[in-house]
């Protein structure tokens, strides 16, 4: 007796699917891998790199989760590398260290570890004023005549704001160190 062999055609459908499915992630795999390759990079960067690739959402979304349990990106030594680049002339406050960071494409909660683990504004602000600012740091603290020193608060502020520390945290720091 002959038997009948019958085709479900959604199981056909489904496995069709899967192998498409895994032949792009394993093209995206490889784009990012040859990527991450030239140089150190961020999950953003290399999000931005397989968009620009026409890669899915879905698939990209997979593809980094799983470079990053295997090591691939690099958002740790980013982060490290910001906050050990912009310390004395190169100092930059709290706030624009995260805006750059976040232009790098380093993960949040990353960005939040490195902030947290590093030196105050304050610390950074003096940094920046001992260091790159020093002649007209201390023409401001030697300086007695009072619209001389206004002037040389707002030459130092407009410096600082330029690093991302707000008017009101330079001006305290200047007028704190000022009256020692």
């Amino acid at each position: 007796k002959r038997q009948m062999i019958y085709w479900d055609y959604n199981q056909i459908k489904k496995s069709d699917e899967n192998i498409e499915k895994q032949e792009l992630l394993s093209k995206c795999r490889t784009a990012a891998i040859q990527y991450l390759a030239l140089r150190t990079r961020s999950t953003g960067q290399c999000q931005k790199k397989l968009a620009a690739d026409n890669f899915p959402k879905y698939i990209i979304d997979e593809v980094l989760q799983q470079l990053d349990i295997d090591g691939y990106l690099s958002d740790n030594e980013m982060a490290e590398f910001v906050i050990k680049s912009r310390r004395n002339s190169k100092a930059e406050s709290h706030l624009a260290l995260r805006r750059r960071m976040k232009n790098l494409g380093i993960k949040e909660d990353i960005i939040e570890t490195y902030l947290q683990s590093n030196v105050s504004d304050k610390v950074l602000l003096a940094e920046l004023f001992a260091n790159k600012f020093s002649s007209l740091f201390q023409e401001y603290v030697d300086t007695e005549e009072p619209n001389e020193k206004y002037n040389l608060k707002v030459k130092l502020v407009r410096k600082a704001n330029n690093r991302g520390f707000t008017d009101d945290f330079c001006i305290n720091f200047l007028n704190q160190y000022a009256n020692k």
